[in-house]
């Protein structure tokens, strides 16, 4: 249940995600995107 909760915020690359690079035939991912947000605490935080 708690994996079923998380998920959409879980953050993982599949195998299918991963490319070869040419050059070096070697696995090669692409760049992550972060996405920061800041947020204020409310008082009963």
């Amino acid at each position: 249940e708690l994996r079923e909760k998380i998920k959409p915020y879980f953050l993982r690359r599949l195998k299918s995600e991963v490319f070869l690079h040419e050059d070096t035939k070697s696995a090669k991912i692409s760049k992550k995107e972060e996405i920061i947000v800041w947020l204020r605490l409310t008082s009963c935080q």
